[in-house]
């Protein structure tokens, strides 16, 4: 076969010869339904359909199957017979055919676990509607191993899901104590046709505030939609009224979304041939690499792009900026790029907030500026020392780090309206509604030594925190509400649904344990453990407790957790979180 010539043909089949024992090629449905009966009540299958073997297609298949050979029989089949009674993706028809044809592989994920054995019962489908790659294939797993839908309890300003960090569209039904059985048929019926290809979420609407709308852009709705679709970067939303036909609006949303996804990917699909071999080399086991071949180089022409001429003069002009360096060959510094150029449709109407030195051509720059590792991320403000980002290359920690420097990070509150406003993020303190932490701090009076180490703390973790400041009879008023005297430290958390204040009085010697506080307390009570928690966790210097399970198990339990997180957190003995496992 012409594919084994190539290097994805090599590595899928020296890959299939390794686990030839255990992934079977198909031959008929037969056999297919034979391998669906054996696997009832003990395995779910992966099945993937390819015209021949030796493709990409093939390659992530295998690569796949090595990672998850623990959770699933994989089979495959390269006879379009073998197929039948499978289901296809629900797309429009719009002259474009998305679905399984002799070119197109498809892949399905067949839930028999669950089923009883001589039941009758067939095996759960659930089919993959994306092109296969490495990362849309993960996803996929990823959204089919959840529950077949999730309630969710909004926190005080913003919904948060379980589906958040995957590329999937998803769907809100809202339901008051008459209407919630109704919405559980519906979440179900959904489940049924589209496991894997949307997040299926139920919530109470009376827990649903103007916050919650506005963060999902319904700024002028009043009142909770009962269905509301939502595409995966949130920046659209399409909402309806009653449930009678919910379940149509829902099919034709999706159909939409992931017709609109397929026809973008094929006008933008590159030849796989015509990758340089070196590059491929470079990049074949760099997860970063592979995630930038897939979505391709950023356009970068909404950044500004400095020179030893134009840089200095920037600097002096403008108050604030932060700026990228970089180099063009480095997967990482474009996957960073990418998310400036998000940043930079955000901060629409704003062009020299943010801009970015290539190294590769400007290596004076980055000499005289100290940059000797890539990407790095420095925040500039006019009369002050530059400032190097040290948090994680996250789109949203970026977003609220560069609020919190354009904004200003110290605040002078003057009323108690203006506190209001500062902790609502409302009137002139909207830049800190987006922000998930902010510290607020009571002193009895200017001269105080504590306030003097509060705003050297403030200039310490100015790109972290916004800090707001209030003396005198306001701070003694804001300390009546929460039973503490002045001077106090109160660390807002508007992502923690289990306590999202903390207040406590000024007991803080030195810079070094203000810091050190205010760090610890930024974190949830019960912090689930990820790529942006884990640090923040192990650097509390004391044992780390981590509860596995998966989410559904730990929200059952979640609320003797939680208390039993808060008491440890103030005796400060163990660090109590939870791993979706």
């Amino acid at each position: 076969m012409d594919t084994l010539q190539d290097r994805h043909g090599i590595i899928a089949s020296v890959l299939h010869i390794a686990m030839i024992d255990k992934i079977p090629i198909l031959k008929s449905a037969a056999e297919r339904q034979d391998l669906e009966d054996k696997c009832k009540g003990r395995c779910n299958i992966l099945f993937l359909f390819l015209k021949e073997l030796g493709s990409y297609e093939h390659r992530v298949f295998m690569e796949t199957a090595m990672r998850i050979s623990d959770k699933y029989l994989c089979a495959l089949t390269t006879d379009h017979d073998s197929t039948v009674g499978l289901s296809e993706p629900d797309l429009q028809n719009d002259g474009e055919n998305h679905g399984k044809t002799e070119k197109e592989p498809r892949l399905w994920a067949l839930q028999c676990s669950n089923v009883e054995p001589q039941s009758g019962h067939s095996c759960l489908q659930a089919v993959h509607w994306m092109r296969i790659d490495l990362t849309s294939v993960n996803v996929f797993l990823q959204a089919v191993d959840m529950e077949p839908w999730v309630e969710v309890k909004p926190s005080s300003d913003r919904i948060c899901t379980e589906y958040d960090n995957l590329e999937l569209p998803k769907v809100f039904l809202t339901y008051d104590k008459n209407a919630k059985e109704q919405v559980i048929n519906i979440a179900n019926q959904l489940n049924t046709f589209y496991r894997g290809a949307l997040g299926i979420c139920i919530i109470d609407r009376t827990l649903i505030n103007k916050h919650h709308l506005k963060s999902l852009g319904l700024n002028e709705v009043i009142y909770p939609p009962d269905v509301m679709f939502l595409q995966p970067d949130d920046t659209r939303v399409a909402v309806f009224s009653g449930f009678q036909d919910s379940f149509n609006f829902i099919r034709e949303q999706l159909q939409q979304y992931y017709t609109v996804v397929l026809n973008k990917m094929s006008s933008m699909m590159y030849d796989e041939e015509s990758l340089d071999e070196e590059c491929y080399l470079l990049s074949q086991d760099d997860p970063v690499a592979v995630a930038l071949r897939r979505i391709g180089g950023p356009n970068v022409t909404s950044i500004r792009a400095l020179t030893d001429k134009t840089m200095p003069k920037l600097l002096e002009d403008i108050p604030v900026a932060m700026v990228i360096f970089y180099v063009d060959w480095d997967p990482e510094s474009l996957i960073v790029l990418h998310m400036f150029t998000r940043l930079a449709v955000r901060f629409e109407g704003e062009p020299n907030l943010l801009a970015r030195v290539n190294c590769f051509d400007w290596t004076d720059i980055c000499q005289h500026h100290n940059v000797t590792q890539y990407p790095t991320i420095r925040l500039y403000e006019r009369g002050e020392q530059p400032i190097t980002y040290k948090g994680m290359f996250d789109e949203s920690m970026l977003w609220n780090t560069l609020l919190i420097f354009k904004e200003g990070s110290s605040v002078k509150l003057e009323t108690p309206k203006e506190v209001e406003a500062f902790m609502e993020g409302e009137e002139s303190f909207q830049f800190t509604r987006n922000l998930t932490v902010i510290i607020l701090g009571g002193f009895l009076k200017y001269s105080h030594e504590a306030l003097r180490i509060y705003r050297q703390v403030g200039e310490e973790l100015r790109s972290q925190f916004p800090f707001a400041s209030v003396v005198g009879d306001v701070a003694e008023d804001v300390g009546r509400k929460y039973n503490v005297r002045a001077p106090f430290i109160m660390v807002t958390r508007r992502n923690d649904r289990h306590k999202n204040v903390t207040v406590v009085s000024w007991n803080f010697s030195d810079c070094s344990s203000l810091a050190k506080f205010i760090e610890e307390e930024s974190l949830p009570i019960f912090p689930e453990v990820n790529d942006l928690t884990y640090v923040s966790l192990r650097q509390q210097n004391r044992p780390l407790a981590i509860l596995v399970g998966s989410t559904s198990q730990i929200s059952q339990e979640e609320h003797i957790f939680s208390k039993l997180a808060f008491q440890q957190r103030q005796l400060k003995q163990i660090s109590l979180s939870w791993l979706d496992g």
